[in-house]
């Protein structure tokens, strides 16, 4: 009874980050979405798959009368089932030998490996970007005309060379909307699976070891040749070029991490590791494209070439 409650907590705490820009709190609570699957992922890592699955359903009927069935439905198919399906994964183990190897010293368990997880997010994350571009007509051309409509008044003021540059600007960035939703919703998922697996091991209900990630994370080398091959494709015009944008963001952001790891593990073994890190994160939030484009590529190397294994073999310094 008393996990039932969680599941039904959970469901309606979803809800209501979810609800929250709808409800009119203002630019603040723009966010809030994104991190909606928090309580969804919280209650499947403590309390089961099937009390997630609980609040899942919760979320999804809340959703259904407050925004309506199809907001509802969008969160059931972007955000409710897939952080349940995440967080089944993440907690998924059996008895093994590799165990050590996999981050499960503690139990003698081997865990399902958090770089597959990641891919399975990329994975599930480009393809929901790809079939909500589709349901929902997007079009570039209708999007940058209702946007110039809308700023006429504005435009108006500009001569013609600046305002058609505007218009010129406005076509590329809004043509990349598919990159930055695979690339966004990986992130999105990724860091709150992460950080409900922090607070579920911080109260004791999760006996999934600590993933040491800067030392531990492995990603299958196909997902470099993915990731380009989707990049390079991406220049197509219509539904091709879309649907490579989408998949070339989910990756791109997978490699990212791998990058960020990376730069984890370099911080470890050097001195002055915790400002360069803090100095990395504020270029990150400051400029973003630049800083995460270095990360992927990192990322991709070691992936290709185990830079990672590199570092750890090597010496610490100082």
């Amino acid at each position: 009874m008393n996990s039932l409650l969680i599941g039904i907590l959970s469901g309606l705490a979803a809800a209501a980050l979810f609800a929250a820009p709808y409800a009119g709190g203002g630019f603040m609570t723009l966010p809030l979405p994104f991190i909606s699957a928090l309580p969804i992922v919280i209650a499947s890592l403590g309390w089961g798959t099937t009390i997630g699955l609980v609040s899942v359903a919760v979320a999804t009927l809340v959703a259904a009368v407050h925004e309506g069935p199809i907001a509802a439905g969008l969160y059931l198919v972007i955000v409710g089932l897939p952080a349940a399906g995440y967080s089944y994964l993440y907690g998924l183990a059996r008895p093994g030998q590799s165990a050590h190897a996999n981050g499960g010293e503690a139990s003698g368990m081997e865990w399902f490996p958090y770089g597959k997880i990641l891919v399975v997010i990329a994975a599930l994350s480009a393809i929901t970007a790809i079939i909500a571009f589709s349901v929902s007509n997007f079009s570039v051309d209708t999007f940058v005309n209702e946007s110039v409509d809308a700023l006429r008044d504005r435009l108006d003021e500009l001569n013609a060379q600046d305002s058609e540059a505007f218009v010129e600007t406005l076509r590329f960035y809004v043509s990349f909307f598919p990159f930055f939703a695979g690339l966004g919703l990986t992130a999105s998922m990724a860091l709150t699976l992460w950080l409900g697996g922090l607070v579920v091991r911080y109260s004791g209900r999760f006996s999934r070891p600590s993933d040491n990630l800067p030392e531990t994370l492995r990603l299958p080398p196909a997902l470099v040749f993915v990731a380009a091959g989707s990049a390079f494709l991406s220049v197509e015009d219509g539904s091709l070029g879309f649907a490579m944008r989408s998949i070339a963001g989910a990756a791109t952001m997978v490699l990212a991490i791998s990058g960020y790891a990376l730069a984890h593990l370099v911080a470890r073994r050097g001195r002055g590791g915790r400002f360069a890190l803090y100095f990395l994160y504020v270029l990150t939030v400051t400029f973003f494209l630049l800083p995460v484009s270095i990360m992927t590529l990192f990322g991709a190397l070691d992936t290709l070439v185990g830079l990672r294994r590199r570092i750890l073999g090597a010496r610490p310094s100082g």
